[in-house]
Formats: C-alpha cells, structure tokens, sequence
C-alpha cells in the first residue's frame, strides 16, 4: 500500500515539471527566435526533447504566432521552405551537401481582437 502511494506521487511531479518546462521553453521563444541546439542548452536538455515540447508548443501557441524559420543550405541557399518536420534536414535535396543552417522557432506576441 505504501509503496503505491509513493510511484503516484514520484510520478506527479514529473509531469508538473514538463509542463513548466514547456512554459519556460515558450516564454524563451517569446523573446527570441532560437534553433533547436540553442535551446538545447539553454535549458540543459537532449535535442529530441526538445523536438517533442516544440511539437506541443507548436499546437497550442499557434494563434499566439508561433513561426518557424526554415532551415537551408548553406552551400547553395536552398530554404527547405515546405519542410513540415521540425528537424533538421541531414542534407540538401540540390547539391547533396551536408552544411544545412537549422530551422529557428518564435513565438511573435499577436494580439488577437484588439486595434492599436
């Protein structure tokens, strides 16, 4: 019985602190566009995890603005412009090189319903 209670409370946390997280990560694309190794280490966290918040982020900050730079070529300036992963590309689809500059997030503040 008591060692139920403590997997339940062991597990509660975790969730909380992802959802902080996931706020922190938003409130950093706020101020800043970002790319995935950036935020990577900014907030000390693996690049695929950062992938899955940006996934969640990406759904729920969508009427917030959130955009996304494109990656490209660095070689010959191919914008991989209609990429709908997040990731960033291994190579370029023109001249097969490897040097892609990432995709870079932001969440630009819109203010929805209001006239300036």
């Amino acid at each position: 019985m008591g060692g139920q209670r403590l997997v339940e409370s062991r597990s509660q946390p975790k969730i909380d602190k992802m959802s902080t997280l996931r706020k922190k990560i938003g409130e950093a694309l706020e101020g800043d566009s970002l790319d995935l190794r950036e935020i990577s280490k900014l907030f000390g966290i693996k690049e695929k995890e950062v992938l899955d918040h940006l996934t969640h982020i990406e759904k729920s900050a969508h009427h917030r603005g959130f955009t996304v730079e494109p990656a490209s070529c660095q070689q010959c300036g191919f914008s991989f412009k209609k990429r709908a992963r997040l990731s960033t590309p291994g190579r370029c689809p023109l001249c097969k090189s490897g040097r892609i500059s990432p995709p870079r997030f932001r969440i630009n503040n819109v203010s929805l319903g209001k006239d300036c």
